[in-house]
């Protein structure tokens, strides 16, 4: 018996996506994780150079802004023969804007309505410390300190340009269009499953890397974790601190050259909670295995 599903990995500019994926593509073809290929993607060259760079010790290049690139990446999974799950790893590629675009104009694009289908789970990616986070404002504070809320604002946007809609609720908008098109696709009484994936999580402080990924959202992004307690009933929800080599390859106080003497196919790790317990294990795959539905 076999099952087919997609995997969509998506987030914001400077998310830790495409590094994810390299190293992703890298345990694929060690064969070191719960997951294996289902054939060679279209996109071999694009993977091959990122996992080039890693294993040279250093991080895959950003995607430029006018760049839209989207992988895909066949997987599979069996436990035994005759019981396989099949499924597309998607990585849609785009630019804030296009974020920004969904939230402005309240409209999903025939372009992310292609990507989903019924039996459709998702990772949202948020880098621990990114530059490119809009943090929600603090108005009460704000306001005694600075001003009317107009002024406020006029400085936000004068230091942040047009982004000045906060990361957060632009997550929660994006979900809420996610929850729709699986709904009427899918019908609503059955969950997608939801990864909140926190990449470089080896820059996250230790005193909040022992309390796990849901409270480092919880504690940073309220208004997402809100939402997503809230609609507990519409999304199956898993939370993620990931790691894909450890440390900074670009740190100068010798990671880099720690790394590439310790094998960099055995670097990273994946952080989550099973019953309360904070558990982590090397097998980079296993966020992606999760939102396929596979039971580990």
């Amino acid at each position: 018996m076999t099952s087919n599903h997609n995997v969509i990995v998506v987030g914001l500019p400077d998310s830790g996506k495409t590094n994810y994926i390299m190293r992703f593509w890298l345990a694929l073809r060690e064969n070191s994780g719960l997951l294996r290929t289902d054939g060679l993607p279209d996109d071999l060259e694009y993977l091959e150079a990122g996992a080039c760079e890693l294993l040279g010790g250093k991080f895959a290049p950003h995607t430029p802004h006018e760049v839209s690139n989207l992988a895909r990446i066949p997987i599979s999974y069996s436990r035994e023969a005759g019981n396989a799950v099949n499924g597309i790893l998607v990585v849609p590629d785009y630019s804030g804007e296009v974020w920004e675009e969904i939230y402005h104009k309240r409209q999903w694009s025939e372009e992310w309505e292609k990507l989903f289908d019924g039996s459709c789970g998702c990772l949202l990616f948020i880098r621990a410390d990114s530059e490119h986070i809009v943090p929600s404002l603090d108005w009460i504070s704000a306001c005694k300190y600075f001003g009317a809320p107009e002024d406020i604002a006029a400085m936000v946007a004068e230091h942040q340009g047009d982004s000045v809609t906060p990361s957060q609720v632009i997550f929660v908008d994006w979900l809420q269009f996610f929850r729709r098109v699986f709904t009427d696709k899918v019908g609503g009484e059955f969950k997608p499953k939801v990864g909140i994936v926190v990449s470089a999580w080896d820059l996250v402080p230790d005193d909040q890397k022992d309390l796990g990924p849901d409270v480092y959202i919880e504690n940073n992004f309220p208004l997402l974790k809100q939402f997503l307690d809230t609609n507990s009933d519409h999304f199956d929800v898993e939370f993620f601190g990931v790691s894909i080599v450890g440390g900074d390859l670009r740190d100068v106080g010798g990671f880099r050259e720690t790394y590439l003497n310790a094998g960099p196919k055995n670097a990273g790790s994946v952080v989550y909670k099973q019953n309360a317990t904070l558990r982590d294990t090397k097998d980079l795959t296993y966020p992606v295995a999760w939102a396929l539905g596979i039971d580990i």
